[in-house]
């Protein structure tokens, strides 16, 4: 394969990102839950816990005549307090509290997977069509996300456990190595074990660098070629042996431009959302600091909110961005073969 032209591949992205505004609803959605932030949360029924019995008794306070100007007596009294509620809370209700944020935890993690899977499969599916120029919403792209979250899932969960059994080999061998030393000397072993870990490490980084290249390829010919998860791994290191230099140039322009954007817009919005918290502040304290204003706090809070909230839409449709250039991209290095 010849050097693909980065410049073209940017460009003609940029125009489809534009012109297809409505995927950047998948870009916020990947945003939102992929860059590990997520809306809305659970905190369960607890109320009737404040009723149990066994709270009535705990200690309010440290007790009376403990000397307030010896902190250590103090916070060792204070943990006193602490360590006899713990004792006193029944076994049975430490058991429904674990359980309790062992499902939600779970119920948010099945939520994020599913979510995201959707907005990856249809935003990759949803750009071919865009640079097809065909037309898009959001009724004739969803169904690329639908047929393929599953598919998706499967594949993290196959990634995930080529990276554990990999840790756990490396690991192994390290300790093997380091068994073997130590049966001669504690000097060849320390050495053993600095030059085993070392390459060690060097391999793990790059199997990870391998599996990232491997997963933009097994993506794309799960969406756009129907693979299973198994085959889509297996035809994607096929497909990026040989185009390895080509792959981790067109990821560091993506990273390097992605942030530099980023980071430019983040400055923007600073200063344009800066002025106006500025002086509503400088109108605030001109007269000594002190709690500010119902009035002013909303203003502040609100032109907060809008700084967020732009910074979501901005990577939102940096996202969409870079998967449309990494779609070009496959594009370009499965021209010529047989999928």
């Amino acid at each position: 394969m010849t050097s693909p032209d980065y410049s073209e591949i940017l460009k003609k992205s940029w125009r489809t990102t534009f012109r297809s505004k409505w995927l950047w609803v998948y870009g916020l959605a990947l945003a939102i839950f992929a860059g590990g932030a997520g809306g809305g949360g659970s905190s369960g029924n607890l109320g009737n816990l404040t009723n149990n019995k066994s709270f009535n008794n705990l200690p309010k306070a440290i007790p009376s005549g403990t000397p307030l100007n010896e902190p250590t007596k103090v916070l060792g009294e204070s943990v006193n307090v602490l360590v006899d509620w713990f004792k006193q809370v029944p076994v049975s209700i430490w058991v429904m509290i674990g359980i309790g944020i062992l499902v939600v935890i779970l119920f948010r993690t099945i939520i994020k997977w599913v979510v995201t899977s959707w907005a990856k499969g249809a935003l990759i599916g949803g750009l071919k069509d865009a640079l097809d120029d065909k037309n898009i919403t959001l009724i004739n792209t969803t169904h690329y996300g639908i047929a393929s979250f599953k598919r998706f899932i499967i594949l993290g969960l196959l990634t995930a456990g080529i990276v554990l059994c990999s840790l756990f080999f490396i690991v192994s061998v390290v300790a093997i190595v380091g068994f073997v030393g130590s049966l001669f000397s504690e000097t060849l072993k320390n050495i053993l074990l600095i030059l085993t870990g070392f390459a060690g490490a060097v391999t793990f980084f790059l199997m990870i660098m391998v599996l990232a290249m491997v997963s933009i390829y097994a993506d794309r010919l799960i969406v756009l070629y129907g693979y299973r998860p198994w085959d889509a791994l297996k035809k994607a290191y096929s497909i990026s042996k040989g185009h390895y230099l080509h792959t981790i140039l067109m990821g560091i322009i993506n990273v390097i431009s992605s942030s530099v954007l980023g980071c430019l817009s983040a400055i923007v919005a600073l200063v344009i959302l800066g002025i106006p918290s500025a002086i509503i502040a400088v109108s605030e304290f001109k007269d000594g600091l002190h709690f500010p204003s119902l009035s002013s706090l909303i203003s502040l809070i609100l032109i907060f909110l809008v700084f967020i909230y732009t910074q979501y839409m901005v990577k939102a449709v940096l996202i969409v961005w870079t998967y449309g250039n990494w779609n070009l991209f496959f594009k370009e290095v499965v021209r010529k073969q047989k999928l």
